[in-house]
């Protein structure tokens, strides 16, 4: 399993995904996303990890609600 975590300048904040969620897909994103405004990090081998990375952004920190448990 691995983890991800999404960085979205616009509204400054960092999401941490599982890999096979879809809306994460492996660091590709779902259609319709802004790619010019964000990043995927990763891959991660576990939630400590994206979440290290996640907390040196100093964004605001939300996981998934589909796939993190």
């Amino acid at each position: 399993m691995s983890y991800y975590v999404y960085e979205d300048d616009e509204t400054n904040y960092v999401r941490i995904h599982r890999g096979e969620c879809r809306d994460c897909k492996w660091g590709e994103g779902k259609k319709g996303y802004r790619l010019d405004d964000n990043r995927w990090h990763g891959a991660f081998p576990d939630k400590a990890s994206a979440l290290a990375k996640a907390r040196k952004t100093k964004r605001p920190i939300y996981e998934c609600k589909i796939c993190v448990p």
